[in-house]
């Protein structure tokens, strides 16, 4: 999280509310699959002292925050 809030180039698309496992961005739609993107390779980006630690990430877009796998299939 702190690499995206402190990266001025990704100031295209700020971070709006995050969990303890979730990061949510506003980003215009014409780049949803860049910031997905960009959200996986940073989610997945290991620091030095997590060495082998297994990580996962999934990227959604969505045109409202939702927990709900069938409001994400409709869109």
């Amino acid at each position: 999280m702190a690499r995206i809030e402190t990266n001025p180039a990704l100031a295209w698309m700020p971070i709006r509310m995050t969990t303890h496992d979730e990061i949510v961005c506003e980003v215009d739609e014409a780049r949803a699959e860049e910031a997905k993107a960009i959200l996986r390779r940073e989610m997945l980006t290991l620091p030095d002292w997590a060495e082998g630690l297994p990580l996962a990430s999934e990227e959604q877009t969505c045109g409202w925050y939702t927990k709900s796998k069938a409001a994400l299939e409709r869109k």
